[in-house]
């Protein structure tokens, strides 16, 4: 008898709870998902990436510039970089302040945007 009685009163409580409702403007239970997915509408599309850095590989190649170092940059490294919206080949590039010929990628954020106290 207390075996059939338990699962009929998890079963009668559990109906009796509303399911929790988002209103407008509260935010859903999975933040990702507020946003569909964007999908590629050509392979062209989805090698972009790839295609800028070998794109600016071999424009520093070819006007004599060094290979890019990997390495991540610290804080007490600045360059001066010309304000002007260069593209090689529909791909965004810096140019360094001082000498035209060196390109370099744009920085890719690294994390969210937030306030940084002067110092």
């Amino acid at each position: 008898m207390r075996l059939i009685v338990l699962p009929l009163c998890f079963i009668a409580l559990t109906a009796a709870i509303p399911a929790p409702s988002a209103g407008p403007g509260a935010l859903p239970m999975m933040p990702g998902y507020t946003v569909p997915a964007r999908s590629w509408q050509s392979v062209d599309e989805a090698l972009a990436p790839q295609n800028c850095r070998d794109t600016l590989q071999q424009v520093r190649e070819a006007s004599g510039q060094p290979a890019l170092d990997k390495t991540p940059a610290t804080s007490g490294e600045g360059y001066l970089i010309n304000a002007v919206d260069m593209r090689i080949d529909s791909c965004a590039v810096m140019q360094m302040k001082g000498n035209v010929n060196d390109l370099r990628p744009l920085p890719a954020p690294s994390g969210p945007a937030g306030l940084q106290p002067a110092r």
